[in-house]
């Protein structure tokens, strides 16, 4: 929401979940900025969109939940327009080692049993959160994404990690397709 309302941008979510759609539109049936925002359902992997049919392509969290990461980069590129910008945030491993040692004890000692005082849902989110990260930290170094946004026809790209490591931001800007 607060894309369009800063921009005036029309912003489509795309979500593989039904559920977090009902809560987004459950929040947009009372924002005072909803005609600019569409929510479809979806998987990143295969968009409902057309070629070169957006002008900026933002994900968060997402490629350690696909199969095929290099795939599911090249398809958010395919419907992103030459000259276009693709950004990401994603949560990774701290490589300083005293931030990595805080990190791996507050992900496996203190998140699970917070999440657990949350909600009984939450209990998975915990347990399960810290070592997602590190598993798909130590297969996609941020190196190899880097690689796979160049190799999805993403120029420039460049990234900024937050939080002492804890998270990355990813960007780049699509060739334009004479060039691919």
């Amino acid at each position: 929401m607060a894309t369009s309302q800063a921009t005036g941008a029309t912003v489509i979510g795309i979500d593989i979940s039904p559920q977090m759609l009902e809560r987004a539109q459950d929040k947009l049936s009372i924002s005072k900025n909803r005609h600019n925002i569409a929510l479809a359902l979806g998987r990143a992997e295969s968009l409902p969109l057309a070629d070169s049919s957006v002008d900026v392509v933002c994900f968060t969290y997402l490629l350690r939940y696909v199969d095929d990461p290099a795939a599911t980069i090249r398809e958010l590129a395919r419907v992103l327009r030459p000259g276009g910008q693709m950004v990401s945030l994603e949560f990774a491993v701290p490589e300083n080692i005293a931030v990595r040692a805080l990190w791996n004890f507050y992900t496996g000692w203190i998140m699970p049993p917070v999440a657990l005082c949350l909600s009984p849902g939450w209990r998975y989110v915990g347990a399960f959160l810290g070592p997602s990260i590190s598993n798909f930290s130590k297969t996609y170094p941020i190196e190899r994404i880097s690689e796979m946004w160049e190799q999805g026809g993403i120029a420039d790209v460049q990234f900024k990690k937050l939080s002492l490591g804890g998270g990355v931001v990813t960007w780049g800007t699509k060739l334009n397709q004479d060039v691919m």
